[in-house]
């Protein structure tokens, strides 16, 4: 049976413009060249009137 790490990353969303601070694709391409998979995305915290606050990718591997 295979065994998994994960990873975490958290990009932060601007609280006015709703941006993001981070391009999550670049986040997931730098990722992907050193072997994660991307697992999820999770928008964290709502603030007012239901904006996410954070987006959290969540990347896996298998450990060998």
């Amino acid at each position: 049976m295979s065994k998994y790490e994960y990873n975490y990353v958290s990009i932060l969303v601007g609280t006015i413009s709703g941006k993001l601070k981070e391009d999550y694709r670049q986040v997931i391409d730098r990722y992907a060249a050193d072997g994660w998979k991307l697992h999820s995305l999770v928008p964290m915290p709502l603030l007012a009137g239901g904006q996410a606050s954070v987006l959290d990718l969540i990347f896996e591997r298998i450990i060998e």
